[in-house]
């Protein structure tokens, strides 16, 4: 018996090395094993020459090959391949390092129709160090001569190259927004000029399903412009990253770009002190309790982001009760997000100098009787704060007496002089179409009066 199990645990024991020996041994494992630490090729390359080959010739190629990575690779030996070839079509004389390869021909070859064949640049499978392959695109037809086609229709010209997109970094929900295209890294050079010529377009669009209701305008070759639009359906999403591509009837191929943009939504106002429209508490203005508690300038919040294109921001206070006055005007910075609880002082007093407000063109006048509505107006505008500060100056600077404000702004003291009835109107007739947008917000100092 002891002999028995002997043979026995011999021979499970041979069996059980001989699997191990095959294991190891087993060049599929070994050559897996091998490719798992080798470094692979990525990225596109892009092929140049003729669209139309004459069946029986052959014709050079070029090769664009910057967007392979590791770059170090093309010093090493490759393989290129057409898929689904028509017979007769080979690749001969690859030349990486002079950048072009051959598509020959032979008679047996057949006339095709256009179309989009996919060629595969490999790796060398006896390359210790890399592995893989990348992929171009290119658009062939096959002719032949004959009675009725003596000779290659014209090749198609072909866009290619990429292209950058700059504009605001954010789209407020249910607006439209211009955005500039950058062409010079368009090929062939001098794209547009040439497209002009031809009396042709150039089309953009999304790479990808954009969100709902995002849709972009037709692109105009003269101010490189294009409008990106969206509409109250489109949702508000942080920043994200959206692919273009640039494609012109008539022409091969296609270019490529990318702008970040955020949907957002547009600016609130709201108050820790008081919600829009109601009564708010004695110490904000001239009835509260003691010296030591009153005069407060409401604590204020901006949520959401200006309108696009604004350059600069004001904010102002008008009692509604009594239009001819303003009880402050301050600019703010365009990323300001609140303005906190000031401590008052005394009846009229400056904000200058305090977090939100970057410069004071007329001081605080808080409320000093109850009753009245109290509306704050911020405004999104168009010029810089130099030439804003010029134009609020003539409100600010004009008789508390008169009232009046020469709207012509041409000294004429008797063509349109405009008796000051509501500033916060004056001012947006001033502005005109400068002013972008108006997010308001009100409260109603003590007794509310109907």
């Amino acid at each position: 018996m002891k002999f028995i199990n002997f043979n026995k645990y011999f021979i499970f024991s041979f069996l059980i090395g001989l699997l191990f020996l095959k294991f190891a041994c087993d060049p599929e494992k070994s050559e897996e094993k091998d490719s798992k630490n080798k470094i692979k090729i990525s990225g596109t390359f892009t092929i140049n020459g003729k669209n139309n080959l004459k069946v029986g010739e052959s014709q050079v190629y070029t090769v664009e090959v910057s967007k392979i990575e590791p770059q170090e690779i093309l010093k090493g030996k490759f393989s290129l391949t057409i898929q689904n070839a028509p017979k007769g079509v080979t690749i001969s004389d690859l030349n990486l390092e002079k950048k072009t390869f051959k598509i020959k021909t032979t008679a047996e070859t057949p006339a095709t129709a256009e179309k989009e064949y996919t060629f595969i640049l490999t790796v060398d499978s006896e390359d210790e160090k890399y592995s893989g392959f990348v992929e171009a695109k290119l658009t062939l037809t096959f002719v032949k001569d004959s009675p009725t086609n003596p000779v290659n229709p014209p090749d198609k010209p072909r866009i290619s190259g990429s292209f950058s997109i700059t504009g605001d970094g954010y789209i407020i929900k249910g607006s439209e927004v211009n955005y500039t295209l950058d062409d010079t890294l368009l090929k062939p050079t001098g794209l547009f000029s040439s497209l002009k010529s031809a009396n042709k377009s150039l089309k953009l669009a999304f790479k990808s399903t954009p969100l709902t209701g995002m849709t972009i305008g037709a692109f105009n070759l003269d101010t490189k412009k294009f409008k990106i639009t969206t509409t109250d359906s489109t949702p508000i999403t942080a920043s994200a990253t959206y692919n273009f591509l640039a494609t012109v009837d008539g022409y091969q191929g296609s270019a490529e770009g990318n702008i970040a943009i955020e949907i957002a939504s547009e600016t609130t106002i709201t108050s820790t002190a008081v919600n829009n429209g109601e009564t708010i508490a004695a110490k904000y203005g001239g009835l509260g309790t003691d010296a030591e508690n009153r005069y407060y300038f409401p604590p204020l919040s901006f949520s959401g982001k200006p309108a696009n294109g604004t350059v600069s921001r004001f904010l102002v206070l008008q009692d509604n009760n009594s239009k001819r006055w303003d009880h402050g005007i301050w600019i703010i910075n365009l990323n300001t997000t609140s303005i906190p609880e000031i401590k008052g002082t005394e009846s009229r007093y400056s904000l200058s100098g305090k977090t939100g407000i970057k410069e004071e063109v007329q001081q605080y006048y808080p409320p000093q009787g109850g009753g009245h509505l109290y509306k704050f107006h911020l405004f999104d505008i168009s010029i810089t704060e130099t030439e804003l500060k010029q134009e609020l100056a003539r409100i600010t600077s004009s008789s508390h007496q008169s009232r009046t404000i020469d709207l012509n702004n041409d000294g004429d003291t008797e063509d349109a002089n405009e008796k000051i009835t509501d500033r916060v109107a004056t001012i947006k007739r001033l502005l005109g179409d400068k002013v972008l947008n108006e997010v308001t917000f009100s409260y109603y100092y003590q007794l509310k009066l109907f």
